[in-house]
């Protein structure tokens, strides 16, 4: 490091600002009932890296290399999410609803899912009796009424020029297309 970026920096760690954040974060730290092991990541990031469900994230989250739980905590509230959620699913009703699950068991905090993340800004902020809503497929049916509307091949073809791939007409493409043209 040139000497000069030395001295900023040892004058950015004695700056007062730096040391009250510092002993700030340090007391929130000591807030903590358990540590999360998922370093930087967050919950629903670490989920689609590892292509896992919100419970088996919670694992992973709060537990060492060896798969062994970082706090007693920690384990108790895994141990109480699944009983519910397995719980939800023997009964023969509906999958319960993760996130009410996990705010039930882990409690609730403002503008965040405690074992999840954060909860989305549009969303009101209870949502214990929410339904988890899926999105439906386009039917082959409803695709095909579309490509029929002039309208919608109209916007298409201004969408797809916006973008800087043209559409050509339907005579400038080459039927006649064989091996021959890749050498």
């Amino acid at each position: 490091m040139p000497y000069e970026n030395w001295l900023k920096t040892i004058d950015h760690f004695l700056d007062p600002k730096y040391i009250a954040r510092s002993e700030a974060n340090a007391r929130v730290r000591q807030l903590q009932k358990f540590p999360n092991r998922g370093g930087t990541s967050s919950y629903s990031s670490t989920a689609y890296k590892h292509g896992l469900k919100r419970l088996d994230t919670y694992r992973k989250t709060h537990t060492d290399k060896d798969g062994n739980f970082v706090d007693p905590v920690a384990e108790q509230n895994y141990l109480n999410l699944e009983r519910e959620i397995m719980g939800g699913e023997s009964s023969g009703s509906n999958q319960p609803n993760e996130v009410a699950v996990f705010q039930n068991v882990l409690g609730d905090r403002r503008g965040w899912f405690r074992g999840l993340g954060p909860k989305p800004s549009n969303k009101a902020s209870n949502t214990c009796n929410a339904q988890p809503q899926t999105a439906q497929p386009f039917s082959e049916e409803y695709v095909s009424t579309l490509f029929q509307s002039p309208a919608f091949i109209n916007q298409l073809e201004s969408f797809l020029a916006a973008r800087g791939k043209q559409v050509a007409p339907d005579d400038e493409y080459d039927d006649d297309y064989d091996d021959d043209d890749l050498t």
